[in-house]
């Protein structure tokens, strides 16, 4: 069955970066629209679309997210090289972008996350490796799936997520063995 669409990520905004632009408001929500190379924010309430960017900008990205600062992070897959994308939504212009030639590269998902240190956490999903780059670009952190078939290929990674210290299991200062 075909999808013309195909909405690949909902984020619902809860208000906080109002103050920034109306289109921030409670309840908006920023769709990403993988084959029609768009993201949106659209008005949860009317269905009406507020503001549209990325047709002859992004080719079937992934997982547009806010980040605190009022920007858009996006996973650009790409036609044969991928990049993330840092788009201040209210000026339209990219503000930041992580490019690596056609040695970055996933032609379907991908994800990405800013991390509190104000690094960028990469999922190339197709190629199976995570990483993570400085502001500058610098590739400071780096996974390979272990996970590799007969004709050498690592397995998919769908996502990987950072998550905070306080929630990891051995995050405690005391031993859990000394318990």
């Amino acid at each position: 069955e075909l999808d013309p669409i195909q909405t690949n990520h909902v984020e619902v905004f809860d208000g906080t970066l109002d103050d920034r632009s109306a289109l921030f408001k409670q309840g908006k929500l920023l769709i990403s629209m993988k084959n029609l190379n768009a993201i949106a924010i659209v008005d949860g309430s009317t269905r009406r679309i507020l503001w549209l960017w990325g047709p002859n900008n992004l080719v079937q990205q992934h997982q547009p997210q806010l980040l605190p600062n009022g920007n858009i992070l996006i996973f650009d897959n790409g036609t044969d090289r991928s990049r993330i994308i840092e788009l201040d939504p209210v000026l339209r212009r990219i503000v930041w972008t992580y490019e690596s030639g056609a040695d970055f590269f996933s032609e379907i998902m991908g994800s990405v996350q800013r991390l509190p240190n104000g690094n960028t956490l990469i999922t190339e999903s197709v190629k199976g490796y995570v990483f993570e780059v400085d502001p500058a670009g610098e590739v400071v952190w780096k996974f390979a799936n272990p996970n590799v078939n007969e004709e050498g290929k690592r397995s998919n990674i769908w996502r990987m997520t950072r998550l905070p210290e306080s929630t990891h299991p051995f995050s405690h200062s005391a031993d859990p063995c000394t318990r």
